[in-house]
């Protein structure tokens, strides 16, 4: 027991110790709270790779709304500063533990995903992510935006389709409206073509 308690402490000491330095770093110390926290646990599991006890802390602190998420990378208004320079290793990482936390990293994709329109950089990262997961799990993909409300199922498909200037090439795509559509999911495979087509037809205009 005791030593497994040390071992819980010496985790969260190295994750708090990262923190603080960062807070403390030319260039961090006008971080937000949570955008600092966030960082000191991505550079945490950079000292420590497969901690599970840290992932799992670096998961439940990850920003899972769209709000949160811009906030955090993108600076509040769009200043361009909190994380939005080391964006891409965070969105490496998030893509890494899909295959450890497939639920939390899920949550985080859709949660971000229905709350708001696609934009370059940290979203267009995110979108990538998700429209390769609904290509690999089609079945799986379907049957989540089933179960969500069609306020949110439609926004989740406009996010995925958003600032897509060229679908060939991105055959994620392509195989996501043909399994909807050989897998029998009608109606998504409807509205996922519809959103596709409107996209096409804003670029044109």
């Amino acid at each position: 027991m005791f030593s497994l308690h040390k071992t819980l402490l010496g985790k969260s000491l190295l994750a708090g110790v990262i923190w603080m330095t960062l807070l403390g770093a030319t260039g961090y110390a006008t971080l937000s709270e949570q955008s600092a926290r966030l960082e000191s646990l991505r550079k945490a599991i950079e000292l420590k790779p497969n901690d599970l006890k840290l992932e799992s802390e670096y998961l439940n602190d990850f920003p899972s709304s769209y709000k949160s998420f811009t906030d955090v990378f993108y600076g509040q208004g769009d200043q361009f500063d909190e994380l939005y320079s080391v964006y891409l290793q965070h969105m490496q990482l998030l893509d890494r533990l899909d295959k450890k936390f497939p639920k939390k990293v899920k949550a985080i994709w859709y949660g971000v995903a229905e709350g708001g329109p696609w934009d370059a950089d940290a979203l267009g990262e995110l979108q990538q992510q998700l429209a390769q997961f609904g290509a690999n799990n089609t079945r799986e993909f379907a049957e989540d935006l089933a179960n969500k409300p069609a306020k949110d199922r439609l926004k989740i498909i406009d996010f995925l389709n958003g600032g897509v200037e060229n679908y060939d090439a991105y055959p994620e795509y392509a195989t996501i409206l043909k399994n909807f559509h050989s897998l029998g999911f009608s109606e998504l495979y409807r509205q996922f073509k519809t959103a596709k087509e409107k996209r096409i037809s804003n670029d044109k205009g």
